[in-house]
């Protein structure tokens, strides 16, 4: 991953979702830099599908709360004072995501 801190700009974030084992990076560029890299083990492509099908077998479905394109700001606004619940979903006026 250390190849990849060169294309960062200062004060930018990197997600990373992998399934691949730990890597390393150097941090001085990282830290210096004011960059950020997050990211999250989700596992194999078959503990996915697993983790689907139990949802569908299940019924379970995401909670989340929609607000109307136009109101973007707002919802961005709510989000960065800790007050979005669940996942944040902007909706165009004929309802599409």
């Amino acid at each position: 991953m250390d190849h990849l801190c060169p294309v960062l700009q200062p004060a930018a974030s990197s997600s990373w979702w992998c399934t691949a084992g730990p890597d390393s990076i150097e941090c001085l560029p990282v830290v210096f830099g004011g960059r950020s890299i997050y990211g999250s083990l989700t596992g194999t492509a078959i503990e996915t599908e697993d983790t689907l099908a139990f949802s569908v077998l299940e019924n379970i479905r995401p909670m989340i709360e929609t607000f109307p394109l136009e109101q973007a700001a707002d919802a961005y606004a709510r989000m960065m004072q800790g007050k979005a619940r669940f996942r944040t979903v902007l909706v165009t006026e004929d309802g599409v995501a």
